[in-house]
C-alpha cells in the first residue's frame, strides 16, 4: 500500500497495521506502523528508473525483513503504541497534564492515519469495511482487509 500511495502521491503517510495479541490475557492488538524509513527507501528505488532489478529487490528484501522483526516484536509485546495510548488516555480522563510529546507534530502525524490494513482468517466474516474517520485536517483515507480463506482466495491485479 506504501508503494502504491507512493507512486501515486509521492509521500509516505502514516500507515496502520494490526498486529494480534491474543496470545496475551485479555490481549487484543497492537499498532504496527509500516511508514519505516526501510519503507521509503524501498519505495523510492522501486520507482527510480536508474534503479536495477537487483537493487529493486534488496531493497524490497531489507524493507520487509525490518516489518517482519517490528511484527515479531510486537507480537511479543515489545510493541509502545498502545501503551502510549492508554497512558494518554488516562492522563486526559484524569485531568493530568501529560508530557508535550503528545501535542507534538510528529505524534500528530502518527496517529493521523492515511493508509490502514487489517485481516482475519475468520470464515464468519465474509464482509468486513472500514469506516473513514473524517479530521479537520482531511478526508483522505485508504483501507485494506485481507482475508485468507481457501475458498475465497481472490487475486486483484
Amino acid at each position: 500500500m506504501q508503494l502504491a500511495y507512493f507512486r501515486l502521491y509521492g509521500k509516505i503517510v502514516s500507515q496502520y497495521e494490526p498486529v494480534l495479541t491474543k496470545g496475551y490475557y485479555h490481549g487484543r492488538t497492537e499498532a504496527m506502523r509500516t511508514a519505516t524509513e526501510k519503507a521509503a527507501i524501498f519505495c523510492k528505488t522501486w520507482l527510480n528508473p536508474c534503479a536495477t532489478d537487483n537493487e529493486k529487490l534488496e531493497a524490497l528484501k531489507e524493507a520487509t525483513e525490518y516489518h517482519s522483526a517490528r511484527i515479531k516484536d510486537a507480537l511479543a509485546g515489545l510493541g509502545i503504541e498502545r501503551h502510549l495510548f492508554a497512558l494518554k488516555c488516562i492522563a486526559d480522563k484524569n485531568n493530568i497534564p501529560t508530557p508535550a510529546f503528545f501535542s507534538s507534530k510528529a505524534y500528530g502525524k502518527l496517529n493521523h492515519t492515511i493508509l490502514s490494513t487489517s485481516n482475519c482468517g475468520n470464515p464468519s466474516l465474509r464482509c468486513k469495511y472500514f469506516q473513514a474517520v473524517k479530521s479537520k485536517l482531511q478526508f483522505h483515507f485508504f483501507s485494506c482487509f485481507c482475508s485468507f480463506l481457501p475458498q475465497c482466495l481472490v487475486s486483484a491485479q
